[in-house]
């Protein structure tokens, strides 16, 4: 399991009320699909390939992390627990793949296109990596 917090921007540059976090816990099925994905986005020479991705929870809570190396060390276990009460709901929530990376997109709940959030994207190589990878960082949208 690959558990990954990252920062999340928005569309809109004077918007600031919109989710701040993205946790998304990987399984193998999902790690297998990203890689798919990516080497089809490779294969096609096109920029990128998106899904609809429901894995990840959006909060709007803030991070002021240390990077961790494992899920289950108590800083992780604590970070992601207190997250939760701060869980928000989105809509369109979709995973787009390029060749060497990937991110996470979404339209918080009755919001519009012009509110699109997103988290910078993760390396490919992230996921053969640490256990946690953390970004604080949200995309440059």
């Amino acid at each position: 399991m690959k558990t990954l917090i990252l920062g999340v921007s928005c569309a809109d540059e004077f918007c600031d009320d919109h989710p701040q976090t993205c946790i998304a816990r990987l399984d193998e099925d999902a790690i297998a699909r990203i890689r798919k994905l990516a080497n089809a986005a490779r294969e096609l020479d096109v920029y990128s390939l998106s899904e609809f991705h429901y894995l990840p929870t959006w909060h709007d809570g803030l991070l002021d992390l240390e990077p961790q190396t494992s899920p289950d060390e108590p800083q992780t276990k604590t970070i992601i627990a207190e997250m939760a009460p701060s869980e928000t709901a989105v809509e369109i929530p979709m995973i787009c793949v390029t060749k060497d990376g990937f991110r996470f997109e979404a339209v918080p709940k009755h919001g519009s296109a012009r509110l699109a959030i997103s988290t910078s994207t993760v390396p490919l190589q992230e996921l053969a990596r640490t256990e946690v990878y953390i970004s604080e960082q949200g995309a440059d949208l």
